[in-house]
């Protein structure tokens, strides 16, 4: 598969009126970032799609290890990965805010990292 690639901000990634594609091992760490940012409800043509940050994640007490879950559960779901080999987060209840570390292996055989920064 190939997807249009994106850049750090997620936008199209276009240099010199070009587009530009992703693929491979490649396609799938973007697919996670995608799928992370996605938050559950957020998609009109399916509101069950996404995270869901406001009703369990970003929440007051968090528990933690339902966060951990759904988010190992996230990437691991994400079409084209193997198996998850390292994932870390950092949950700051104060300032609303999750960063996700996780590094895969993909089908393509190839070893991914990713980090995704979440601010509400």
């Amino acid at each position: 598969m190939r997807s249009l690639a994106l850049d750090s901000s997620n936008n199209i990634y276009i240099e010199n009126n070009s587009l530009f594609f992703t693929n491979d091992g490649a396609e799938v760490a973007q697919n996670i970032r995608c799928r992370l940012l996605t938050y559950k409800g957020e998609w009109f043509l399916s509101r069950q799609t996404g995270v869901p940050y406001f009703e369990e994640i970003l929440t007051k007490p968090a528990n933690l290890a339902r966060v951990e879950s759904i988010l190992k559960t996230t990437i691991l779901q994400t079409g084209g990965v193997k198996r998850l080999i390292s994932f870390s987060f950092d949950y700051d209840s104060t300032a609303r805010g999750l960063t996700v570390n996780s590094s895969i292996e993909t089908i393509y055989d190839t070893i991914e990292e990713s980090q995704v920064k979440l601010n509400v």
